[in-house]
């Protein structure tokens, strides 16, 4: 091919044309492109872009541009071949294709990316969560252990005032007052504040010690929880755990103890909480429903420990000097020699029982007003004057009775210890002790040999002759025990 530039565009627009009108109404003549056109020669490489949106595109095979018969105009040149017939068939089908797998990419690729995005918001929310959790748990750790932002004294959690909000009063007694607390930091709960009696600042000896044997007690869910202590205005005050139903002295008009399934219930919780003191040589001195606490859910706790004292090692006996005592509740042995042990509280049990028997009743009171009380403490000790049972309470509950004379049992030896007693009332509750031992008590062997098994209540809730206790009847904490009774 030879001519001038003018002719040249010529060709190859007349070309374009040529191609376009040969290969139907899917091709535009902007889509056939001409490579190369091989000067001197009559063959002409052309490309052509069957879809503009795609990048690839079919590229015919060189084609004489000559005919006899057709040609760009008038015969001079004829219509360009292609070296196969299925050139365009094909180019079609895999075009085509190639639409159909370029929307497929399209819709996998937007998935893809809307995966990542939410697996990396998801992944971005949880290190964050976990982040903040971790973070939350490190300030709880630093507020609870010692040398973090909550002080101690000992074993003793420190709260500071503005951490505690101070509500009703609960009950009042010789010692001081119980009130109801909030504990607001690090962590919110009901609590019972005991704010000691006196003008004196700081803490009493007496207080001292109760503080220092619940410090040391080891946690049982019989015996009563110590949180902590405050100062309010100058004066160190515990926190301890707050019981619902309040105590037991409060309760013998608005629960029938003395039914057995009730009883042995409550009779259990008491010596369970007892033989955990036993076992790690304290004694109480001072078991009585007035410091016994009934919890919502009707488990009983051991209270008060304001005589409580620790037995030293290799010695059996408490050796009091100087200190008030609740006689009437104190054991022969102990009201004589001024001695106390581990059998002086079963003791002081038996008489808790018969509170429980007579329900509220103060023992020795009839005899006190016909005797004096110095005449009553030396028949006590001498065993001449011994609290019964009444008939109506044995008939009607032969185990309580049974357990009350086991315990005032004048010889200390001949007392059971807390263990014993504990196997004793699982095994009259139905519930199986390998290794039950049983203490012989003298004067009573013959009643309980011949009890019979109590009848048992599947349902051992504990009955309410009235389920609200106004709390000015509280009795935790603080004794209320008059005067005349130490």
């Amino acid at each position: 091919i030879a001519g001038s530039q003018q002719e040249k565009n010529t060709f190859e627009s007349q070309y374009r044309r040529v191609w376009a009108n040969h290969l139907g109404p899917t091709v535009d003549v902007s889509q056939v492109t001409i490579v190369r056109i091989s000067p001197g020669s009559t063959i002409v490489e052309t490309s052509i872009r069957m879809n503009p949106s795609l990048e690839d595109a079919l590229k015919a095979d060189p084609a004489a541009i000559f005919s006899t018969t057709l040609g760009f105009d008038a015969g001079s040149y004829g219509v360009p071949q292609l070296s196969t017939s299925d050139v365009v068939e094909d180019s079609s089908s895999e075009d085509n294709s190639l639409d159909n797998g370029a929307i497929a990419g399209i819709v996998i690729s937007a998935v893809a990316f809307l995966f990542t995005v939410v697996t990396l918001v998801w992944y971005c929310r949880l290190r964050n969560r976990q982040a903040k959790e971790k973070g939350e748990k490190r300030e709880e750790r630093k507020l609870n252990e010692p040398g973090g932002l909550t002080r101690y004294f000992g074993k003793v959690k420190v709260y500071r005032e503005e951490d505690v909000e101070i509500l009703e009063i609960l009950g009042t007694g010789n010692f001081g007052t119980a009130r109801r607390a909030k504990i607001l930091r690090p962590t919110e709960q009901i609590a019972v504040i005991k704010i000691s009696k006196g003008e004196a600042r700081g803490i009493a000896e007496g207080d001292m010690r109760e503080l220092l044997a619940m410090a040391n007690i080891e946690p049982h869910p019989n015996l009563l929880k110590l949180f902590g202590v405050v100062t309010v205005e100058d004066r160190p005050c515990f926190l301890v755990e707050y019981c619902e139903m309040c105590s037991l002295d409060n309760l013998h008009r608005k629960i029938d103890m003395v039914h057995p399934p009730t009883f042995l219930g409550i009779a259990r919780d008491i010596c369970s909480g007892l033989e955990c003191l036993h076992r790690q040589r304290i004694v109480h001195r001072d078991l009585a429903c007035r410091n016994l606490l009934m919890r919502a859910d009707e488990t009983v706790v051991v209270a008060d420990y304001g005589l409580s004292r620790k037995l030293g090692h290799g010695n059996d006996v408490y050796m009091m000097r100087r200190s008030r005592f609740p006689w009437a509740w104190t054991a022969p042995e102990a009201i004589e020699t001024a001695q106390f042990t581990v059998k002086s509280d079963i003791w002081s049990l038996g008489v808790t029982f018969w509170e429980i028997a007579t329900r509220g009743k103060s023992p020795y009171n009839d005899q006190q007003r016909k005797l004096g009380k110095r005449r009553i403490v030396q028949q006590i000790t001498d065993g001449t004057l011994v609290l019964e049972v009444p008939q109506s309470i044995v008939d009607r509950n032969l185990f309580l009775a049974s357990l009350v004379t086991r315990c005032l049992t004048l010889d200390p030896n001949l007392r059971p210890a807390a263990t014993n007693l504990l196997h004793l009332i699982k095994s009259e509750m139905g519930e199986t002790t390998s290794n039950f031992v049983d203490v012989e008590t003298k004067g009573d062997s013959a009643a309980v040999q011949g009890s019979k098994s109590l009848p048992r209540d599947e349902n051992s809730a504990v009955y309410r002759a009235s389920t609200k206790t106004s709390a000015m009847e509280y009795g935790s904490v603080v004794s209320k025990t008059s005067a005349m009774e130490y």
